[in-house]
């Protein structure tokens, strides 16, 4: 798939149906989290991440995980990015640009529980084919 073959906007929509219609018990794991799309890493994040300039990255997580907080914790919202040109260009269609979109709010909302990068991509994986029928219609 194309990056002509999906538009900003779309993605953004398909960004948007998933974080919306997620079941209540995930969605409220998002409470503070700001979820935004860009279309690739900027260099700070490559350069934290020692990203090579043909690593793909599908999101990020940037904050503190809930399993590292203290009682009072008050900082600005923890946040979740999505990176459209990655996930667009390694896509056949639409619909697995929806399945991998969630795939990655699930993988990176396990990294804001606490998760380390093996148990948020198998708690994604699995999420993701319990909840993908009633949430995408796949």
């Amino acid at each position: 798939m194309g990056k002509q073959d999906i538009t900003e906007q779309r993605f953004e929509e398909i960004v948007a149906e998933a974080t919306n219609k997620l079941p209540r018990r995930f969605a409220v794991l998002l409470e503070n989290v700001a979820i935004v799309i860009e279309d690739t890493p900027s260099k700070e994040q490559r350069k934290k991440l020692t990203l090579h300039r043909s690593d793909l990255l599908y999101g990020l997580y940037e904050g503190v995980p809930k399993t590292k907080r203290e009682v009072g914790y008050s900082f600005p919202p923890d946040k979740i990015t999505i990176f459209r040109r990655a996930i667009v260009s390694e896509c056949k269609n639409e619909a697995d640009v929806r399945r991998v979109v969630l795939e990655t709010v699930m993988h990176e909302i396990g990294h804001h529980l606490g998760m380390n990068e093996f148990d948020a991509r198998k708690a994604g994986k699995r999420r993701v084919r319990l909840i993908e029928s009633a949430v995408l219609g796949l």
